[in-house]
């Protein structure tokens, strides 16, 4: 403290030496003086004049800041059979095989995000990358049999979507209703996929099944509430429509007669997957920074 006390010192009276002509040097220093040298800083009468204000840190920030989320929720899903073609020509009929349906069940669905948020006036623009899974999905369809386009018998097909996957790349606008409530839109796009497989038995001796990984063009949209808990973490629930363009599979006919084992190739069938989707995510931002 007395260093500091005597570098004052040293730095005032150095301040009105400078101040001193020349051919004063020498010349005794009156000390009560020192009050009425001029400054390039004018103090204001009062805080209300000063011309900075204050500044606190929060949600209103200027920063743009880096986030992550993770996400856990239900996909009320739509799997979709379809597809079929001849398979065999006899005595001039054409023998096709096809396929028709859809099954709708509920699974689970949880990932993350990582992303950066943009301040704006009344909330901040959002851009992140998603990954998501979702848990298989089993259902079932209806083959058929058909001569000349008619179809003559009918019977049930089983079919299983799992290790779906989804990768997006996601825009979200955020909206402020309150300090602490606001409301959000946007949607992505990306690929996902999932692992098919199907199997049916017209009859007896006779099976008919494929397989097939389908990777494919993915997209959402959605809309959703979130809820400030402070000014790092975020809670949000949102609805989003998520959906995946068709896939091929490729199936046969498998059938012994007698000692000989049979093989047909049938073609493709198709398959698609839509749902609709409830999540819950918590948004921490600057994650790696010390907790404020």
């Amino acid at each position: 403290m007395r260093r500091v006390s005597m570098f004052a010192f040293v730095f005032v009276v150095s301040a009105a030496a400078s101040a001193v002509r020349g051919d004063d040097l020498g010349t005794p220093v009156d000390l009560a003086s020192l009050s009425e040298i001029g400054s390039t800083y004018l103090a204001a009468e009062d805080d209300t004049e000063l011309p900075l204000d204050d500044v606190a840190y929060g949600r209103g920030s200027a920063a743009n800041r880096f986030y992550i989320t993770g996400i856990l929720g239900s996909s009320f899903a739509t799997a979709n059979a379809g597809g079929g073609g001849p398979v065999a020509s006899i005595a001039g009929n054409t023998i096709s095989l096809g396929r028709v349906g859809s099954s709708n069940q509920t699974i689970f669905t949880g990932g993350g995000a990582l992303g950066m948020a943009f301040d704006r006036d009344n909330g901040q623009w959002r851009m992140e990358v998603e990954g998501r899974w979702r848990d298989p999905m089993y259902g079932s369809a209806t083959g058929f049999i058909a001569v000349n386009g008619i179809p003559l018998a009918t019977n049930d097909v089983s079919f299983r979507l799992g290790s779906g996957w989804s990768a997006m790349t996601n825009f979200w606008r955020d909206f402020d209703l309150t300090d602490r409530f606001g409301i959000y839109g946007g949607g992505g796009f990306g690929a996902g996929g999932y692992q098919y497989e199907t199997t049916s038995q017209p009859i007896p001796g006779l099976s008919i099944g494929g397989q097939n990984t389908i990777t494919t063009f993915a997209w959402q949209v959605g809309t959703g509430l979130t809820y400030q808990i402070s000014d790092k973490i975020t809670f949000d629930a949102g609805y989003r429509f998520f959906a995946l363009g068709a896939g091929d599979v490729p199936t046969s006919a498998s059938a012994t007669i007698g000692p000989i084992a049979v093989n047909l190739p049938l073609g493709n069938f198709s398959s698609a997957f839509s749902a609709s989707e409830l999540l819950f995510a918590l948004r921490i931002y600057e994650p790696f920074r010390n907790w404020r």
